[in-house]
């Protein structure tokens, strides 16, 4: 077929648009302007298409806020009932929408056609999927007081708790509430942002799981290939997808961008495409705090080992198709021996196979028969190329076959491999997007793990060898979001798609794709009986959830002497809540007591002297305790408690390299001023925290709850005295604080795994979970202890290590409970205390690569500087700025219960239930 004919095709099926749609109908720019999209195997102009900007941007947010409520309300099976019409269009036009692709995009048609499946199973997955997203019913253990947490997820519709309690039988027209509930809402307009090399399928990757959960979408697909996204957005109009939820804007990036951004109306961005773009969105979404997902690719390096099956590994690579990658081969493998090739030799033999296989291709047009590489996609593509050939060719690499630009001319490049690449040549680092393999030699399995891991991005890997032992060693020392053994990447919408490190943020199909998308509430409801219409509009929005894993995506294929399994490790979330959250007060004063005489003065300097040395030990690498000094102040009585070390940039360095060396090293390291101190605190550990068991974790966990428990008098005291809430409020405080420990000491040992159905016979896909790294926490003064081990308790328990700075208005208790978790067996190293300059201490903690996630609550302005700053390295972001809490009281209120309930609420404390009058 060629290129004309095709287009006849799709016009005459309706698929071929070149206007917006906004709110429903198809729109030309509002000044008349367009654009060109070509054909890149041609160079001709296949359609000119409106650019649009920002004041189109804006109309289309406009309209898909309108329109979400009504969506948003709808039931998952009325949702899931339109998607399925919609995913039925796109099965039926896979011919068209297969040749669009390759009309725009330059790919095999073939290629193009199987994008359509792939694009077609994610809708079809998220619409199944999101049935299946239940909400959790969570015991309570105060007798006289229920919780009700609603993760309201946008898949749920407003009357879930309606529906979640007429399942109980009722008693006499009235429902008595008696656990924790957990559900899931929509969280709004949605901002998606697709690539040009898979255009189809991205969109509807991006869209389906947002719209499947409730929510509306703006998409602004790549201006080079925006007819298949135009196509399926025609389709979703033909399926009945109502007017307003699916809109789509493309022309100005900048504008279109700056209007996501800018809007409050847009609560989340997803985007695929260039890492320095991903930092502009990140630091721009910053300023309305807008969730954000971000895919932003890398290089994937292949490890072929000396045990390797020559034959299985080419297909593996073949597979791949892009050849978008670098490879690593293993010259002399010092870690097993191979009965099959000469170490030396599997270099040599294995480029001379891979030779052989990429004289095989067929360079041309997509709609030639046998063509199996199209034409890359404009001619920055193709001077990005061969600037990286020529690069590598300038310092020693040399080329087997290929090398330069196709005889075909415009924007084809001859199949490349290159041979003698080092890390010092670009092409080892940049992301090459072209038809090139670049082969660089390895001796050992250590060197090859570093060899790809020092890089920024970390994507994908895969690794070729027949040993089952080394294929998981290597699979889990690697930092890839993606590992294939044996195999190239099999596509599939169950499996989680994301990376590590600058490869970007969150993860892209699976159950786990609908995270991006959800919002959580927690609700609050006494345990009286009351009537059942009552229900509906009592839900109180307050969420927690703390992010504390990383993921890896890996399959196995199924070769001789091995197990055939595909693993996928996702990432490690923790949707928290605690029993003991809501605890009783045995009573309330509203008075100032004189704090400083609740200590005894023996008891207040055995605390201080801890205070001072656990402070020291959160810098274990600097020679001497810094000279500057914080003053702490009692509020109640304006006295000087005591001078803490004012910390800043060089303390905080030492503080993450202490946990880096934790969470990654045998042993940690001693520091010449800790010489004459408690040895027995400092005991070398064998193991790094993220190596040691969830067991003992656990048991660490355990056993400084068991201390915070036994010093709840002290510690209510020292809160009282930094931070100058009454007594038993402290004392409460830390029983809450504890309670964090308990749960998640608890739940570390029930991070379970998944089993994920394959869509490969000889392949088997699992869901497993590894700790993300070095933490940054930062908490507030108002909840000094229950904010520190709210954070620090679930990382510690996913194996993470911790940079903890707490405010220095209440640093002191933060310096009592590390103390306390070095007592209980935790690691020097695995929790560090930093205070003292906050500008200087954050500053830090967002220039290190070595943290890799902030968890912050705080000040709004302050996580405005936060999340640009997090931006800069890609790392995880979890932030609480707070907010002004509306009560609404309505005319059935028992005023006696509403009045208690917002004195505790308006109080700057925690809302602690009254005991009954």
């Amino acid at each position: 077929m060629d290129p004309q004919s095709a287009i006849a095709q799709v016009k005459r099926a309706g698929l071929f648009r070149t206007q917006g749609l906004i709110g429903g109908k198809w729109m030309d720019a509002y000044d008349g302007k367009t654009f060109e999209v070509y054909n890149p195997a041609t160079g001709e102009v296949l359609a000119n298409v409106a650019c649009m900007g920002k004041k189109e941007a804006n109309d289309a947010i406009a309209s898909a806020h309108a329109a979400f409520t009504s969506w948003s309300k709808l039931t998952t099976a009325e949702r899931s009932k339109l998607m399925r019409k919609w995913y039925d269009l796109l099965i039926a036009h896979q011919t068209e929408l297969g040749q669009l692709i390759t009309l725009e995009q330059g790919k095999p048609v073939a290629e193009g056609y199987n994008e359509v499946l792939i694009g077609a199973s994610c809708l079809e997955f998220f619409l199944e999927e999101v049935k299946h997203c239940y909400g959790d019913i969570i015991p309570q253990t105060q007798a006289d007081r229920r919780m009700t947490w609603v993760l309201m997820s946008m898949i749920m519709w407003p009357g879930s708790v309606l529906v979640l309690y007429r399942l109980l039988p009722p008693l006499s027209g009235q429902l008595n509430l008696n656990d924790c509930s957990y559900l899931r809402t929509s969280m709004g307009v949605v901002g998606a942002i697709t690539p040009w090399n898979l255009p189809l399928a991205m969109a509807l990757r991006k869209v389906s799981p947002a719209m499947a959960c409730g929510c509306t979408v703006v998409i602004k697909p790549s201006e080079l290939t925006p007819l298949s996204a135009l196509a399926v957005a025609e389709l979703a109009l033909q399926a009945g997808i109502p007017p307003g939820v699916f809109n789509m804007v493309m022309g100005f990036a900048p504008e279109i961008g700056d209007a996501f951004l800018a809007s409050p109306k847009v609560r989340a961005i997803t985007f695929t495409g260039s890492t320095a773009v991903g930092k502009m969105l990140l630091a721009g979404a910053a300023q309305t705090v807008k969730k954000t997902s971000m895919e932003l690719g890398g290089n994937a390096p292949s490890m072929i080992f000396d045990d390797a099956d020559l034959e299985v590994t080419v297909k593996g690579l073949n597979k791949q198709k892009t050849l978008d990658f670098v490879i690593l081969f293993d010259v002399i493998s010092v870690l097993s021996v191979s009965a099959h090739h000469d170490h030396c030799g599997i270099h040599d033999k294995f480029a001379a196979a891979l030779t052989k296989a990429v004289q095989t291709l067929r360079v041309g047009h997509g709609f030639d028969e046998g063509v199996t590489q199209g034409p890359l996609i404009n001619q920055a593509a193709l001077h990005k190329i061969e600037a990286l050939v020529e690069d590598a060719v300038s310092q020693g690499a040399k080329v087997l076959v290929g090398g330069k630009r196709h005889s075909l001319g415009l924007t084809f490049y001859e199949p490349t491999v290159l041979v003698d690449v080092t890390s010092d040549m670009l092409i080892s680092s940049t992301e090459i997007f072209g038809p090139v393999l670049a082969l660089q030699r390895f001796k050992t399995e250590e060197e090859a793990i570093h060899l790809a891991n020092d890089s920024n991005a970390g994507l994908a890997g895969y690794i070729y060898t027949e040993n089952l032992r080394r294929c998981w060693r290597v699979a889990e020392a690697i930092e890839f979001g993606i590992v294939g053994v044996n195999d190239g990447l099999i596509p599939a919408a169950s499996a989680p798609f994301g990376g590590f490190k600058q490869s970007g943020l969150g993860r892209e199909g699976s159950k786990y794709g609908l995270d991006d998308f959800l919002e959580s509430i927690r609700l609050h409801i006494p345990s009286y009986k009351f009537q059942l219409q009552f229900i509906v509009g009592s839900h109180l929005p307050i969420s927690f959830a703390v992010l504390c894993g990383s993921a890896v995506h890996m399959h196995i294929y199924d070769k001789i002497g091995m197990w055939g399994v595909l693993i996928s490790v996702c990432l490690a979330q923790f949707v928290w809540f605690l029993n003991s959250v809501v605890l009783l007060a045995e009573h309330f004063s509203v008075q100032c007591s004189d704090n400083w005489a609740l200590l005894e003065e023996n008891g207040l300097k055995l605390m201080m002297a801890r205070l001072f040395r656990t402070c020291r030990r959160s810098v274990p690498s600097i020679g001497v305790v810094t000279i500057m000094s914080n003053s702490v102040h009692n509020p109640a009585t304006g006295e000087v408690i005591a001078d803490v070390p004012c910390m800043g940039q060089p303390e905080t360095n030492d503080a993450i390299s202490s946990a880096y060396e934790m969470f990654n090293f045998q042993d940690t390291f001693e520091a010449p001023w800790l010489v004459g101190m408690c040895t027995e605190d400092f005991e070398k550990n064998e193991d790094a925290w993220s190596k040691v068991t969830a067991i003992e974790r656990s048991q660490c966990l355990w056993k400084w709850h068991d201390l915070l428990i036994a010093h709840k008098e002290e510690l209510g005291q020292l809160i009282t005295l930094e931070q100058g809430k009454p007594l038993n409020e402290a004392i409460i405080e830390v029983i809450i604080a504890a309670g964090y420990l308990e749960f998640f000491a608890e739940e570390a040992k029930h991070v379970y795994s998944d089993i994920i159905p394959s869509t490969v016979a000889d392949c088997q896909l699992f869901v497993i979970k590894q700790p993300v790294g070095v933490v940054g926490a930062i908490t507030p003064w108002n909840f000094p202890l229950a904010m520190l081990t709210s954070k620090v308790g679930p990382a510690l328990a996913c194996g993470c290590t911790v940079v903890l700075e707490p405010s220095e208005l209440t640093p002191l208790i933060a310096f009592a409970a590390a103390g306390l978790a070095l007592e209980a067996g935790i690691p020097s190293g695995a929790l560090n205390v930093v205070t003292g300059n906050a500008p200087d201490i954050e500053h830090a903690l967002l220039a290190s690569p070595k943290v890799r996630k902030i968890t912050f609550t705080g000040l709004s302005a302050v996580e405005k500087k936060i999340m640009p700053g997090a931006g800069e390295t890609l790392r995880k972001v979890s932030l609480e700025p707070g907010g002004n809490a509306p009560c609404i009281v309505f005319d059935d209120t028992d005023l006696g219960v509403a009045v208690k309930s917002i004195l505790w609420d308006s109080a700057w404390v925690w809302p602690f239930p009254l005991k009954e009058q």
